[in-house]
């Protein structure tokens, strides 16, 4: 099976815990991360249609589709087994009325609330 590919944002000490402790559970490394400081300005534009890489994060799903924020989000818990039950909560139908506004919040805070590093 072909790998999934999250695009996160390296200078975000929130993103590389969520990072750090994903690939921790993905016992079976269903998933690569790619910082987004690293993705070159043709991939950049062309993700643009969707939304700025750098402000919410991308999946890359095994199938070529493009999860952006709390779908991403989703997609990613239900890909790893130990995270599937919390994943499959947030498909519940009504969860993501309250999901993607609390996904927005915190990733539109998250270099207020949490440290930013320099990337390299």
């Amino acid at each position: 099976m072909k790998r999934h590919v999250v695009f996160y944002d390296a200078t975000c000490t929130l993103c590389q815990g969520l990072k750090r402790t994903m690939k921790k559970l993905d016992c079976n490394q269903n998933v690569d991360w790619y910082p987004v400081q690293e993705v070159s300005n043709k991939t950049k534009r062309l993700a643009a249609q969707f939304k700025d890489m750098e402000k919410e994060i991308y999946l890359l799903s095994n199938a070529k589709t493009v999860y952006i924020g709390y779908n991403a989000i989703r997609k990613l818990l239900i890909t790893i087994p130990i995270t599937r039950p919390i994943g499959i909560v947030l498909y519940v139908p009504g969860a993501r009325l309250i999901g993607q506004p609390v996904y927005r919040f915190v990733s539109n805070r998250r270099h207020r609330w949490f440290k930013t590093l320099p990337y390299k």
